[in-house]
């Protein structure tokens, strides 16, 4: 959670009156006013636990933080509410550069309609505390070019680089393409998400799409697709998640997204 300007201007309000209210308390009596300062220390106590401190490290690490990905393992309400959504505690097996696999956990407040994005088996990105590895936050949609990912990393491409990438998008859309003209129509259901940390057309990513078809008349088979997601459309493209997608008759390894 940021602290907008409004919000500091409150909190610094705040601490004033209780601070006046406390003196007052005192002058009367001394022990009313010790009381009174003993519980107004409290509640800014647990007012900084659940507001400034997580701001301030999420703020602190996405300047300073290395950033990696983190798997979804398990995800749980902590039974504390923050503006009426849930603070959940994720568990995630984190990848960054130079460290082996490892297992952390991070809080963050989630809105119940973001919950299909944090599904088992659901990759994420992380900035990771550079001294202490257990310390992470996951990065908010909204800051991810901030924080390196997505189209950032292609104003550091090379042209070189860049043109393979247009040579693997084009050949991407032309096998597309063949995929639809001669494919079977099917369900399938998601088993992974991977962002590429690429958008294409704006703030669409290019995913890996892992998923286990289930055509109607032959045996399930795994499959993975590659293509460009809308943005608006990534929850339902999350673990568990049921899509459509056309598969090669003589080639099950040739899938593709019906719909997207």
């Amino acid at each position: 959670m940021k602290l907008n300007p409004g919000t500091i201007i409150g909190l610094v309000g705040g601490l004033v009156g209780a601070s006046v209210g406390v003196a007052a308390a005192f002058m009367g009596d001394p022990i009313v006013g010790c009381v009174v300062g003993a519980v107004m220390m409290f509640v800014f106590f647990i007012f900084y636990r659940a507001f400034i401190k997580p701001s301030m490290d999420y703020n602190r690490l996405m300047k300073t933080g290395i950033k990696g990905t983190g798997t979804v393992l398990s995800i749980f309400e902590t039974g504390t509410r923050i503006n009426n959504q849930p603070l959940c505690k994720i568990e995630l097996q984190v990848e960054i550069p130079g460290t082996p696999v490892y297992i952390a956990t991070a809080k963050t407040v989630i809105s119940y309609l973001q919950a299909a994005q944090f599904q088992s088996g659901t990759i994420v990105p992380v900035m990771v505390d550079p001294t202490n590895h257990q310390k992470l936050v996951l990065i908010r949609q909204g800051d991810l070019a901030g924080a390196g990912s997505t189209n950032s990393a292609l104003k550091n491409a090379s042209p070189q680089q860049i043109e393979e990438l247009k040579v693997k998008l084009a050949e991407m859309q032309k096998e597309h393409e063949q995929i639809q003209a001669i494919g079977i129509y099917s369900k399938a259901i998601v088993t992974k998400f991977t962002n590429m940390g690429i958008n294409i057309n704006g703030n669409n990513p290019l995913a890996t799409i892992e998923v286990q078809v289930l055509p109607d008349n032959e045996p399930a088979f795994a499959a993975t697709v590659k293509g460009a997601i809308k943005q608006t459309s990534i929850p339902l493209f999350q673990p568990g998640e049921e899509i459509f997608v056309k598969y090669d008759p003589s080639d099950k390894t040739r899938v593709t997204i019906e719909h997207s």
